[in-house]
C-alpha cells in the first residue's frame, strides 16, 4: 500500500508542477503578442533595420568615394615626356591633351543664322 500512496503523491505532485509550468508559459506566450509588447518589439527590430540601413549607406558612400578617388587619380593629366613635346610625330595624342571642336556647318543663305537646318516636312513643303 505504501508504493501506491508514493506513486500517487509523486503523480499529483508532477501533475501540478505540470500544469503550473504550463499557465505561465501560456501568459508569457500571450503577454508577448499583446499589442503593446508586439509594438515594443517592432520599434525594435525597426530601429535595427534601421541601423543597419545607415551603416550599408555610409559604407557604400566610403567605397564610392575611394573609387571616385582611384579614378580621378586614373585620369589626371600626366606631365609631357622629358625634352619633348605633348605630340611626336610616331605616336598618338596623349590622354586628356586639348582638341579642337569640329567647325560649325554654315548657315544656309537667307536663312538666320540662329536657326538650324529644318527638313521639307517641318517646313511645310510637301512634294511628291
Amino acid at each position: 500500500m505504501f508504493k501506491r500512496v508514493r506513486w500517487v503523491s509523486i503523480g499529483a505532485v508532477l501533475g501540478a508542477g505540470g500544469s503550473v509550468y504550463a499557465q505561465l508559459k501560456m501568459r508569457r506566450t500571450a503577454q508577448r503578442y499583446l499589442p503593446p509588447e508586439v509594438g515594443a518589439r517592432m520599434v525594435g527590430r525597426a530601429r535595427r533595420l534601421g541601423d543597419e540601413v545607415h551603416d550599408a549607406v555610409a559604407e557604400g558612400r566610403q567605397a564610392m568615394a575611394d573609387r571616385e578617388a582611384e579614378l580621378r587619380a586614373r585620369m589626371a593629366p600626366r606631365p609631357p615626356p622629358p625634352g619633348g613635346d605633348v605630340h611626336d610625330a610616331n605616336s598618338r595624342p596623349v590622354a586628356g591633351s586639348e582638341r579642337s571642336a569640329p567647325p560649325a556647318p554654315p548657315a544656309r543663305r537667307g536663312a538666320p543664322a540662329d536657326k538650324a537646318r529644318r527638313s521639307r516636312r517641318d517646313r511645310g513643303d510637301r512634294r511628291r
